[in-house]
């Protein structure tokens, strides 16, 4: 596999292909970061040193057929000489910071939730049924984040009862 069909297919840019490995239908491909020119996440800054380390973090890509793709990073450090921070190098082909998966992962966990439930979207996946979870928990955070309110004409509010554990919850909508 060559560094293009990694952005094509899965959306990953700046990486270098070192080796591929395979084990147990799993295909592993270890990369490194070709980004000479990066910022401190901390305030911005180029005035930084890049410590190369040992550690490596496997991130889950799209699955090539039925084969599951992991993405194996070497992880790099910066030292900022304005600020004096040490951070891990962001990976830009993630949702976020902490993520295991690729961003091209979780649309397409989003495009099959239309059509399957979380256990289905999870076994189909083979991810776990709290990460398909997640994936949609956070897009829901950010469609939501802003409601828009000026096209609503008639506002409904209601109480449910939903057990002694969770209690009421209040749902508030448009009605028309």
């Amino acid at each position: 596999m060559s560094t293009s069909h990694f952005y094509h297919t899965q959306g990953i840019r700046g990486f270098k292909l070192k080796r591929m490995e395979r084990t147990n239908g799993i295909e592993i491909a270890c990369i490194t970061s070709t980004e000479d020119y990066v910022t401190c996440p901390k305030c911005r800054s180029r005035n930084i040193s890049i410590v190369h380390t040992g550690k490596t973090r496997d991130i889950r890509g799209l699955s090539i057929g039925l084969k599951h793709m992991i993405f194996r990073v070497h992880m790099r450090r910066i030292r900022c000489h304005d600020c004096g921070a040490y951070a891990q190098e962001s990976i830009k082909f993630c949702p976020n910071s902490y993520s295991r998966i690729t961003k091209h992962l979780a649309r397409y966990v989003l495009a099959l939730r239309s059509a399957m439930s979380i256990s289905d979207t999870a076994r189909f996946t083979g991810l776990h049924w709290d990460t398909v979870k997640n994936i949609e928990k956070d897009w829901l955070e950010k469609k939501y984040k802003r409601i828009r309110l000026n096209q609503v004409s008639v506002l409904g509010i209601d109480e449910v009862y939903l057990g002694k554990k969770l209690g009421y919850i209040t749902v508030v909508r448009d009605i028309v």
